[in-house]
């Protein structure tokens, strides 16, 4: 394809695209150049620059993921509305001493929102993507330390999205609960230089991503006992507000897991909760470009892997630790509390089903807590009415979350 100057753009800020290799930009600095200039001209924002703006009403989720993949994507587009450019590669740390210099900082006029652009177009430098934009974030927080961690807005425009990437992002999305969004230099109707609308599939297309190996999930069972007087009049709703405290404890502590509260054939412990999370050590090798047998991609990442295969995956977290101790001070007054023994959720769930009388209540947080009030919300719209620990919701969360290791 011949070179040609945008009109719409300075000389100095026209760019070539070979259309073989979609390589719009020659340099990172002139995408950033192009695109502060275009933000800057009468105070616009990305809406005229996004040549597929229609995409995020018209795509359909199947998956949870993609789900949340939408949601992301949709609460940084309303940020982009009216944006102030606050600074351009400029050192963001209050230590002078260190150095975080992101490509652009920008301002949310309607919200408040603080948005950090990140520009990519090489390959090799989207390993330090995510790290990047990680400690963008936290630097941001060091100035307003009161905004919600939704309202810190990262963009990442690139070329080149290899698996490193794609996989920060979906982890960032759908396991962190963060507002990214993703867009890569592109050619409008008019052959303009433009932004288009990374599409959700490509991070959300391999079914690896889509749900979690059961032999990830872990945890232990706690019984409960009457009190030698019997159970107060009110002891059900005071297990249940038990399990409440659970998911708020689980949210506050960034955890991923469920609960059931469940009643018993066993009348010394006539009622049980079985608290489950995922292992911390689940995702290890989501940084390896390569695939198996995976190595280390550093000397930490390498000790990691090591001890794993050593000592094998703990059977109890302690944030897990700590949300069953918080969801005791609301059961003391109504029962007596025994830890049962860690186990895998294989073993767990047929303890449930082999002992069960009946199921009570579902209680869950973050990524299976999503997940969870997204059903309930579809639930309450079909049916008009529904109650907020609904087991039936937290059996198709499960179900549509975890893989059988067999399947």
């Amino acid at each position: 394809m011949q070179h040609r100057q945008d009109e719409n753009l300075p000389y100095s800020l026209s760019f070539w695209c070979q259309v073989e290799t979609s390589k719009i930009f020659a340099k990172e600095r002139d995408m950033q150049d192009w695109l502060v200039e275009r933000l800057r001209r009468d105070n616009q924002g990305f809406g005229e620059l996004i040549i597929n703006p229609d995409y995020l009403t018209t795509v359909e989720p199947t998956t949870h993921a993609d789900t949340r993949f939408l949601e992301s994507y949709r609460r940084a587009m309303d940020a982009l509305d009216a944006v102030e450019v606050l600074v351009v590669n400029q050192n963001i740390a209050t230590d002078e001493r260190d150095k975080l210099q992101p490509d652009l900082v920008l301002y949310d006029q309607y919200k408040g929102a603080i948005v950090v652009v990140e520009l990519k177009n090489r390959r090799a430098a989207t390993r330090e993507a995510g790290t990047e934009l990680g400690a963008y974030a936290a630097a941001v927080r060091t100035y307003v330390p009161f905004i919600a961690a939704a309202d810190v807005v990262s963009v990442i425009i690139s070329s080149e999205w290899p698996t490193l990437l794609r996989r920060f992002v979906f982890n960032e999305i759908v396991w962190f609960g963060r507002t990214v969004i993703c867009l890569e230099p592109a050619l409008g109707p008019d052959e303009a230089v433009s932004l288009s609308i990374k599409k959700i599939d490509a991070f959300t297309g391999r079914n690896a991503t889509k749900a979690i190996s059961a032999s990830d999930l872990t945890g232990h069972i706690l019984s409960l006992k009457p009190p030698q007087a019997g159970f107060p009049r009110t002891h059900v709703a005071q297990m249940r507000l038990a399990g409440m405290a659970m998911t708020r404890r689980g949210i506050s502590l960034g955890s991923n897991g469920f609960a059931f509260l469940w009643k018993t054939n066993n009348t010394d412990a006539p009622y049980s909760f079985t608290l489950v999370d995922v292992s911390p050590m689940r995702d290890l090798f989501h940084l390896c470009d390569s695939a198996p047998p995976h190595k280390g991609i550093n000397a930490f990442h390498l000790a990691l892997i090591k001890t794993k295969n050593m000592w094998g995956t703990p059977d109890l977290s302690r944030s897990l630790t700590e949300i069953r101790e918080h969801a005791k001070s609301f059961l003391k007054s109504c029962c007596h509390t025994h830890l049962e023994g860690a186990m895998n959720w294989q073993d767990l769930l047929e303890d449930m089903l082999d002992n069960r009388t009946r199921f009570i209540g579902f209680y869950a947080w973050g990524v299976f807590g999503d997940a969870y009030h997204l059903k309930l919300a579809e639930k309450a719209a079909r049916s008009g009415s529904t109650v907020h620990d609904s087991v039936e919701v937290g059996w198709e969360t499960i179900s549509e979350l975890v893989i059988d290791d067999a399947d």
